[in-house]
């Protein structure tokens, strides 16, 4: 940190619980069950203020913490941000049939938990300041994730599908199509948000500027000829997609008025949309 805190603007750290018993549950613990979690944790935020890094945490909700009140413990962290996580399952990671044999079926809490755990700490009014909560719904298809084969994960049917890999024909803007990404729900949970620490702000004035209007770069008409090849070919909306168009679309890539995502609209077709150059997170 010492050596290279200057160049990081924000730091975040897993935290799910300042109870010595639950983390043991969790296994953050030696073979004796000795847990040094919460001191770690306060060193790092010790180091974060020490070397001007921006201290974020994360805490997943589940039915072996969600009784909690941590409200004192994040009061003396002092975190500049605190996102609070709904437990989510999904199948093939962390639920049915998957490589690890996992299971958290157990770890899941109804959303009324959730809330309930979210009201909490509402009530204080500093904690209130920095917590931003994420549910199931807002979580599961807001994210843009990739695998080890640079393909975009779809979890907007409950598992991780994989689909084209950036490196195939069309790239990002291609494997973008299969990503199931809800472009609307990332503004709405606060994705865009100013973490660069010299202008980093208080999570209500973040919250504010995520619920704007953005003003998107514009876009240059689709060609007639694309157009026109389209609207002969049966079942466009497909993911193997009119060749012209990809054409067309990483051109406007390359010209700055796609920064970058293609997702589907409120009737389901899909279309060209704009991300903005933000930290999703």
């Amino acid at each position: 940190m010492e050596a290279f805190g200057r160049h990081l603007d924000i730091l975040a750290v897993s935290c799910d619980s300042f109870d010595a018993d639950v983390l043991r549950s969790f296994g953050r613990c030696t073979k004796a069950g000795v847990t040094d979690h919460i001191d770690q944790t306060k060193q790092v935020r010790d180091w974060c203020e020490d070397f001007g890094v921006v201290f974020k945490m994360n805490t997943v909700v589940t039915a072996k913490n969600a009784h909690e009140d941590m409200t004192h413990f994040v009061r003396e962290l002092r975190p500049k941000r605190w996102k609070v996580f709904q437990a989510l399952l999904l199948t093939g990671e962390n639920t049915g049939e998957n490589e690890t044999g996992r299971d958290a079926r157990h770890l899941e809490i109804p959303h009324k938990v959730f809330q309930a755990y979210i009201a909490r700490h509402h009530a204080d009014e500093e904690v209130a300041r920095v917590l931003v909560p994420e549910s199931n719904a807002q979580m599961r298809d807001s994210y843009l994730i990739l695998d080890e084969r640079m393909r975009f994960l779809d979890c907007s049917t409950g598992s991780k599908t994989p689909g084209r890999s950036i490196f195939e024909d069309g790239g990002v803007i291609a494997a973008l199509l299969d990503a199931g990404h809800d472009e609307a729900m990332f503004y709405e949970r606060g994705g865009e948000y100013e973490w660069r620490k010299e202008k980093i702000l208080d999570v209500e004035d973040l919250v504010d500027s995520c619920s704007s209007v953005l003003q998107l770069p514009s876009i240059t008409p689709l060609p007639q000829e694309v157009a026109a090849e389209e609207a002969a070919t049966p079942n466009f909306s497909t993911p193997t997609m009119n060749p012209s168009r990809l054409n067309w679309l990483n051109w406007q890539n390359r010209r700055g008025a796609l920064p970058g995502c293609i997702s589907k609209d409120n009737s389901g077709q899909r279309r060209a949309s704009s991300l903005t150059k933000s930290m999703p997170c």
